[in-house]
């Protein structure tokens, strides 16, 4: 499936979304703190739209160094990160940046913010929810092997990669394909993330490249367009042309996912 990115730096959000057609963009992300929104919400559920992911929904700098601090700021975090996780509303992927450094896994640093994502664990088993770690592509995720660590520490598979594609920035699109062949379905989310303002566009000849790509896998999993914008003629603009992607991709998206 497709889905759009909405910021939580757009004012009057809710009045694009809810001039949206359902059929055209069924799925959205959310970002940010627009999972507390209960104007975003309730557009989004009278509209019939689905959230398949949070992303951000606490600052990344915080999460970062969430296991260095006090009992007392750290125990305020995950209250709000449970409070998100149980919440009937909250979509099936919660996406959360904990500064993992997936190159030296080791680190006595990178093993006590896993120890701290123990925590998490029963929120997620109970509520059927998937937390996924982010992967910067290209960045920190060349190092399959090491990712994969990561997650057999955590042991749970309700733990999954979010997969954060600069495609702008790739010099090579094999590594695509390397990533999505090495992770399979510890992938959660893959998210495109780009500057329409700058010029910057995704190409129906990159999704297909994608596609293909999943479907060689017999992977599924949600396709999340997160273009950078600041203001709704860029976002209105950008949402008609996923709507004309999507259509131009139908024939191999119904095929794989």
């Amino acid at each position: 499936m497709f889905a759009f990115s909405l910021p939580d730096n757009i004012a009057d959000l809710s009045s694009l979304i809810g001039n949206i057609p359902v059929e055209d963009i069924p799925f959205f992300e959310i970002q940010g703190e627009l999972a507390d929104s209960q104007d975003i919400l309730r557009v989004i559920s009278q509209k019939n739209f689905t959230i398949i992911n949070s992303y951000g929904y606490v600052d990344s700098n915080l999460l970062a160094n969430v296991a260095e601090q006090k009992t007392r700021l750290r125990d305020e975090v995950f209250d709000k990160l449970h409070g998100l996780i149980t919440n009937p509303l909250a979509p099936e992927h919660i996406t959360l940046d904990f500064g993992l450094t997936y190159k030296n896994i080791e680190d006595d640093l990178n093993l006590l913010k896993i120890k701290h994502l123990h925590n998490l664990y029963r929120s997620i088993y109970n509520e059927n929810k998937k937390i996924c770690l982010p992967v910067r592509l290209p960045g920190n995720a060349e190092s399959i092997q090491s990712i994969l660590s990561v997650l057999r520490q955590l042991m749970l598979n309700r733990f999954k990669i979010c997969l954060n594609i600069f495609p702008h920035e790739l010099k090579n699109e094999q590594l695509i394909l390397n990533l999505i062949s090495g992770l399979k379905y510890n992938i959660g989310v893959i998210r495109l993330v780009y500057e329409p303002a700058t010029g910057n566009y995704i190409t129906e000849k990159f999704i297909r490249f994608c596609l293909e790509a999943l479907k060689k896998q017999s992977l599924s999993c949600p396709i999340i367009f997160a273009p950078a914008f600041s203001d709704l003629t860029v976002l209105d603009r950008e949402i008609s042309n996923i709507c004309d992607l999507r259509r131009a991709v139908e024939d191999i998206a119904c095929s794989t996912l």
